[in-house]
């Protein structure tokens, strides 16, 4: 695990991105998880934060944070997670929304 972060006020709700395994969310302190990013091509997460304004806006970047690590460009979801959109160096990204 790479990149966790909690959602103020819901001490229940986390979220963490894995190098090679997306985005993930529990509702239950870690006892089960739902991959969030399934399906859309963005794998390796080298940050994830949450939108303090509102809870379901989150923010993922990618790469990993070594030398030798992969580009990285980012993703924003409106949704909490159901969609993600690309948000630069579109040309360089293939994402299913």
């Amino acid at each position: 695990m790479l990149a966790v972060t909690g959602v103020p006020g819901e001490p229940n709700v986390y979220y963490f991105g894995a190098l090679a395994g997306g985005v993930w969310k529990t509702t239950d302190s870690g006892a089960s998880w739902t991959a969030l990013t399934d399906h859309t091509g963005i794998t390796s997460i080298g940050a994830i934060a949450v939108a303090p304004s509102n809870h379901t806006i989150l923010y993922v970047g990618t790469g990993e944070a070594s030398p030798r690590g992969d580009m990285t460009y980012g993703f924003k979801s409106l949704d909490g997670g159901k969609t993600w959109w690309s948000l630069g160096l579109a040309a360089t990204v293939r994402l299913v929304h």
